[in-house]
This record gives C-alpha cells, sequence and structure tokens, in this order.
C-alpha cells in the first residue's frame, strides 16, 4: 500500500492545499476500501506506524525542511489529516462491529 511521499516544493498556502488535498484524497479512497482486519491493520501501519507510516515519513520529510512561518500552517494540516485517518479507522471499526452480529444472525426464512 505505502505510496511515495509527494515532493512538497514550496510552503505557500496553495501548495500546501494542493499536497494536502491528495493525501486527504486517498485517505478517502482507501476508507472505502476498509472491510475486514487485515485491511484496517494495513490502514493504520501505513498511515500511523511508528517506523514506515506515512504521517512520520511526511513528518520527517516536511516539517525539517519548513520554514519557520509555515511551521504552524503545515502543523494544523497534519493534525487535520491525523484526525481523519483517525475518523476513518474509527468508522471502519464501528462497520465491522455493526456488521459482525448481523453475520452471525440465523436467517429467518
Amino acid at each position: 500500500m505505502s505510496a511515495a511521499i509527494p515532493e512538497l516544493k514550496q510552503f505557500d498556502e496553495a501548495e500546501l492545499d494542493r499536497v494536502f488535498a491528495e493525501l486527504e484524497s486517498e485517505v478517502v479512497t482507501q476508507k472505502r476500501a476498509l472491510n475486514g482486519e487485515q485491511a484496517m491493520e494495513a490502514f493504520r501501519l501505513e498511515w500511523l506506524g511508528r517506523k514506515q507510516g506515512r504521517l512520520g515519513q511526511l513528518s520527517a520529510a516536511w516539517l525539517k525542511s519548513a520554514p519557520v512561518e509555515a511551521k504552524k500552517s503545515l502543523g494544523m494540516r497534519f493534525n487535520k489529516l491525523k484526525a481523519q485517518i483517525e475518523e476513518a479507522r474509527s468508522a471502519a471499526t464501528e462497520a465491522e462491529k455493526t456488521a459482525a452480529p448481523n453475520a452471525l444472525a440465523p436467517s429467518i426464512r
């Protein structure tokens, strides 16, 4: 799953909007495919994994090279993206819990 980190050439608002919109779009696309424990764990590891998670890689690559005046805006966008990822995980977990009892219930004819 792990895709390449988008290159951030500038730290102006337009470029940050563009890059974070791409990342948010990826999260939404992957959220639709979260059906089962293995898929949810792969999603979690890809985005939030400690060593190879994309958020960590993005933070290391972008925050270190960001000019001081861009760090606040960049940090706020990271927090928003992280919240979106965690919301996707929660929604998928809830959907899985709701579907599990229905899958086990005997069908009535």
